[in-house]
C-alpha cells in the first residue's frame, strides 16, 4: 500500500487538527468575494467540513455537485468560507497553509462561466456520474477526471499541488489523492495520464 509521511502533525491528531492548532484566521480581499461563480469539481465534505482536496472513500460524499452556484464569503489561510447551493461549508488546508493568493487559488475550485463546464452538452449518463463522483475510469480526459476528483493532493512524486493553479495541474501527468489516513500517514491513489486521457490507476 503506498503512504506519504504527513508534513504537519497537527493533522495527525485529527481532520481538524491544522485548523486547531494554526494561528486565528486573518483575512484576505479578494475580486470575486461573495460573487456567486460555479464548481468546476466536486467538492466533497463531512460535517460541513472541506478540505482543499477531496478525500476519495465514500465517507466523504459529494456535497458540491460541480455546476453548483458557490459564493466564497472569507479567504485566508488557515480557512475559506464558503457556501455552495446557499449551504455553508469550512474550507482547511490538507498539508500545508493555503497561499495567499485567492483569486488564482480559488480558479481551482470556481468558474465565472458554467457554459465552459460543457455539461449542458455531455451524455445524461456521464454527467450523472460525473457529478455523483463514480470513481474515473480509464480514457476520461483530464477534464473529466478533475470534475470528479478536484484537486490533487501532490502532483509528479510527492510534489505538494496546493499552491498549483487549475492551469499547473492539467500540464502535470501524474495525479495523487489521499484514499485515507492512518494516524500520521496518508494512503494514496495515483492517477496517470498520457496526452491528456487517463491511462491507468493504482494504489
Amino acid at each position: 500500500m503506498n503512504v506519504k509521511r504527513c508534513f504537519l502533525s497537527c493533522l495527525a491528531i485529527a481532520g481538524l487538527g491544522l485548523a486547531s492548532c494554526a494561528s486565528p484566521p486573518v483575512p484576505i480581499a479578494f475580486s470575486s468575494q461573495g460573487k456567486t461563480r460555479y464548481l468546476r469539481c466536486n467538492l466533497k465534505a463531512f460535517a460541513n467540513v472541506m478540505y482543499v482536496t477531496n478525500y476519495i472513500p465514500p465517507s466523504y460524499p459529494v456535497a458540491g455537485m460541480v455546476g453548483s452556484p458557490t459564493e466564497v464569503n472569507m479567504f485566508s489561510q488557515q480557512l475559506i468560507e464558503i457556501s455552495v447551493n446557499k449551504i455553508p461549508y469550512k474550507m482547511y488546508p490538507s498539508t500545508v497553509p493555503i497561499p495567499a493568493t485567492p483569486d488564482q487559488f480559488l480558479g481551482r475550485y470556481l468558474t465565472d462561466d458554467k457554459e465552459k463546464l460543457g455539461l449542458d452538452k455531455m451524455e445524461a449518463t456521464k454527467r450523472q456520474n460525473i457529478q455523483t463522483g463514480l470513481t474515473p475510469t480509464v480514457g476520461m480526459t483530464k477534464e473529466e477526471v478533475y470534475m470528479i476528483l478536484g484537486p490533487p493532493l501532490f502532483v509528479d512524486f510527492d510534489y505538494d499541488a496546493t499552491a498549483l493553479s487549475y492551469e499547473a495541474i492539467m500540464d502535470k501527468n501524474r495525479w495523487v489523492y489521499a484514499t485515507g489516513k492512518f494516524w500520521a500517514w496518508y494512503f494514496l491513489q495515483v492517477f496517470q495520464f498520457s496526452e491528456g486521457k487517463l491511462t491507468t490507476t493504482f494504489q
